[in-house]
């Protein structure tokens, strides 16, 4: 990867994890929904799929499946590491035990990491 593409694929990774975040804030504050519930978690991982797969085929186009896995690689740790600096002052708990704890964070980073199988295919079949 050359600097460029890697500013590239950073930038684009805390824009996605961000709008992720707002989404959440929207839900939590604007919603009224409890951000450990069930729902909240389904919404958000949907929303996590979608950001990244929109993001994944226009703007960042893996031309092999490499490429793809080390974006969505790099966009999973973005996401993990702004869970691990957010989410403990804003939910009030320990941090790392709720990142090790909660399966729907999980589940939305393995979405993110087969995002470029999903982009891949979806090229392939020129959607």
């Amino acid at each position: 990867m050359n600097t460029k593409f890697s500013v590239k694929i950073l930038s684009l990774g805390l824009i996605v994890s961000l709008v992720r975040f707002a989404i959440g804030g929207a839900l939590w504050y604007g919603a009224g929904l409890n951000p450990i519930s069930f729902s909240y978690g389904l919404i958000l991982t949907i929303a996590s799929l979608i950001l990244a797969f929109i993001t994944m085929y226009f703007l960042v186009r893996p031309k092999t499946l490499s490429e793809g896995f080390s974006t969505a690689l790099i966009w999973t740790i973005i996401s993990l590491a702004l869970d691990i600096i957010l989410l403990g002052p804003i939910l009030k708990t320990a941090t790392v035990y709720y990142l090790l704890s909660e399966i729907q964070i999980w589940i939305r980073a393995l979405i993110i990491l087969l995002t470029p199988i999903l982009v891949l295919k979806a090229r392939s079949k020129n959607i």
